[in-house]
């Protein structure tokens, strides 16, 4: 079984999700923080004490497993607690698929 996150997570800009500030689209899929953030920000992050962030499109996350030859057999969606993440009550964080190797 692979899990991943969702890759709508990273649609938004945690730091200000986290201020509970609005909920507004800030970034582009798939994220890679180390090209895509500004200079700035980036510095902040490299600064701070939090890892850099990348996602993955779901066409390399589902269809590399299908295109190394694995069969997807089930798909399943799960969520975090709405205290966990704001997003919690919009979509479902976290993906997993059970792919078998043919």
């Amino acid at each position: 079984m692979a899990g991943f996150m969702n890759p709508a997570f990273f649609l938004f800009d945690h730091d200000s999700v986290d201020k509970a500030e609005p909920l507004l689209v800030r970034n582009r899929l798939p994220l890679a923080e180390a090209t895509d953030l500004p200079p700035g920000k980036l510095k902040q992050r490299l600064d701070g004490p939090a890892a850099l962030e990348f996602s993955h499109s779901l066409n390399d996350q589902i269809g590399g497993q299908t295109d190394a030859g694995f069969v997807i057999a089930g798909f399943y969606e799960d969520g975090w607690t709405d205290e966990a993440s704001r997003l919690n009550p919009y979509m479902p964080i976290f993906i997993a698929t059970l792919a078998l190797k043919t």
